[in-house]
């Protein structure tokens, strides 16, 4: 957040963890044992989660978690009360997550399908799938233009997928080599691309799961290491 603190998921904690520039370590939600607790505002650590996996966070600390085996999109106030913003039917192997900063929208990636979520009447309304077709996405991130940002972990490729739900790949050739620093980005291997972040000069940050690696694509497609 704009205060420098970083927050984590914890899947397998069950939780959600706030890093403070001191380097302190607290617990902001979840009781660290599995559970699915309840959708009305609460302290954020009387609520159970269960294995969340995704994670957004607003320069305000506002922190929405995507809490994964709930089929739940968490949203956890600077005051650290916890509700739930929306639920996501069918969730499955979910890890991105971006929501607006005035909660009009939202994308979330749920296995081989790129959902997105608008207020409705109630709490399942408003989520329909905005593109299908992926191996097993991983985090996404939302550009200037609106469009969607997603690493495909299962195609080592990243997409860039547009309002009406087309995409194209913008880096990664599909395997895990070939290419390399100083290479076209969709000449090279990304081996299993999971992490994404976007910068204000049109460049943006990749991880690699397998491969372990982090890239800096430029504004030019290019990659480096």
């Amino acid at each position: 957040d704009d205060a420098g603190n970083v927050y984590i998921a914890d899947k397998e904690g069950h939780g959600s963890r706030k890093v403070t520039p001191d380097e302190e370590i607290f617990t902001v939600a979840g009781t660290s044992a599995a559970g699915n607790g309840s959708d009305e505002p609460g302290p954020g650590t009387e609520r159970a989660l269960r294995n969340p996996n995704g994670i957004w966070v607003r320069g305000d600390g506002t922190v929405y978690i995507l809490d994964l085996d709930n089929g739940k999109v968490r949203r956890l106030a600077p005051d650290g009360q916890l509700t739930t913003l929306f639920a996501v039917p069918g969730l499955t192997l979910g890890r991105g997550l971006w929501v607006a900063d005035d909660e009009s929208l939202a994308y979330v990636s749920s296995g081989d399908e790129l959902k997105r979520w608008t207020p409705g009447g109630g709490p399942e309304d408003g989520v329909t799938t905005h593109a299908s077709g992926f191996s097993r996405l991983a985090n996404i991130a939302v550009d200037r233009e609106g469009k969607v940002i997603a690493t495909d972990q299962g195609r080592h490729t990243v997409f860039k997928v547009a309002p009406d739900g087309t995409y194209e790949p913008i880096a990664g050739n599909g395997t895990t080599a070939g290419g390399g620093d100083g290479e076209p980005a969709l000449e090279t291997g990304l081996n299993e691309v999971r992490g994404i972040w976007l910068l204000e000069n049109g460049g943006y940050f990749l991880a690699t799961h397998e491969g372990s690696q982090v890239w800096y694509v430029d504004s030019r497609g290019v990659l480096h290491l």
